[in-house]
């Protein structure tokens, strides 16, 4: 049975196809920005953080977009959709900080592995294939947290993830991935990365290898899925390969920091505490 999906705002789901057009038109991701107040909020934090060097904090979304540029507005407007889509994922057992980080390090990863012979359109959808690549996962533990948060701990204690996701939902996350990307009209180009990111990458597409191997230097890079836990000794190090991909983006440092770029962009800190005294 399919799962039960937030239902997206129209305007957000047109930002879901738009972060994967090879031609996305500025003029209307600002216009649907500025009609969403988080997402809007998403965008001037962005604009406004160590890493867009501000020399004067800008209040408004068209300031802020020609401050951080237009391609790296609709990635960070695509998370923040997510983000924004699925905001209690704690009671599902899930480190949602690490998850968070992981879609979105998989996301700009995927843009660095694709091939730059691949078709223009599935260059262009690279991004959103490794942003998307986990939302069943999203989906079944917005749904179902108790029952997700049973997965997670038996995924902790040794039982593979997908296994342990079909004894509770009768399927994993990567099949209910495409029904919830059917649901949301997310391109078909994609869907092929969100069911086959798990499979042995000599016979995947193009996006699906870049989004699968995407997902292997996350976790190489200390970036978990939410449900595994790091520091264990079967954690790998980076391959001489993996850090040649990475050195495209200026090495792992710049993508943690951009990674963490995105994600205090995505949802809001959390409130100083009242008591706190000013020192």
């Amino acid at each position: 049975m399919p799962q039960q999906l937030p239902v997206l705002p129209p305007a957000r789901a047109r930002v879901l196809t738009i972060v994967s057009s090879p031609s996305p038109d500025p003029h209307e991701v600002t216009s649907i920005v500025r009609s969403d107040p988080a997402l809007a909020a998403a965008v001037i934090r962005a604009a406004n953080s160590a890493w867009s060097a501000p020399r004067a904090a800008v209040r408004t979304v068209e300031r802020a977009v020609i401050r951080i540029g237009p391609r790296e507005t609709l990635q960070i407007v695509g998370a923040a959709v997510l983000s924004t889509t699925f905001e209690d994922l704690e009671a599902a057992g899930l480190d949602v900080d690490d998850l968070w980080r992981h879609v979105v390090a998989c996301g700009l990863l995927t843009e660095l592995l694709i091939d730059a012979d691949a078709p223009r359109d599935v260059r262009a959808a690279a991004y959103s294939a490794g942003l998307l690549h986990d939302i069943g996962r999203l989906g079944m533990a917005a749904e179902r947290p108790d029952d997700y948060a049973a997965v997670v701990e038996r995924v902790r204690g040794g039982v593979p993830a997908q296994e342990a996701e079909h004894r509770a939902f009768g399927a994993a996350h990567t099949v209910r991935g495409v029904e919830a990307a059917d649901a949301w009209s997310i391109p078909s180009v994609i869907h092929s990365s969100i069911l086959e990111h798990h499979d042995p990458p000599e016979h995947l597409s193009p996006l699906a290898q870049a989004t699968a191997r995407a997902v292997q230097i996350s976790w190489r890079l200390g970036i978990g899925d939410g449900v595994m836990v790091h520091g264990g000794e079967d954690d790998e190090a980076l391959t001489a390969e993996d850090e040649w991909v990475l050195s495209q983006i200026g090495g792992a440092d710049v993508l943690h920091a951009r990674v963490e770029w995105f994600r205090s962009a995505m949802q809001p800190p959390a409130p100083r505490s009242k008591d706190r005294r000013a020192s």
